[in-house]
């Protein structure tokens, strides 16, 4: 029988679920300038698209996808290294 050994998802922290929800919020009013997460949310209760939306944000937002607006994506260079390499 061959040796499968299953690979264990690595633990977040807990974060409630007020916080996830302001992240996930930023997140999509962010993207949807025309929309906000209020909105989605009255709508999930009675669309299955939009319900399936408001569940994907907020995995997102939970699963540490999505980072805080205003906060430098791991793959942008900081405003500082991208003058240094002006200069």
């Amino acid at each position: 029988m061959p040796n499968t050994t299953r690979l264990q998802p690595l633990k977040q922290p807990a974060a409630s679920d007020t916080a996830i929800e302001a992240i996930a919020r930023r997140a999509y009013e962010a993207c949807h300038r025309d929309d906000t997460f209020d909105d989605l949310k009255r709508r999930a209760g009675f669309s299955r698209e939009a319900a399936g939306l408001l569940r994907a944000w907020t995995e997102a937002a939970r699963s540490g996808r999505l980072s805080p607006v205003g906060s430098p994506s791991p793959d942008q260079p900081v405003a500082d290294e991208v003058g240094a390499r002006a200069a």
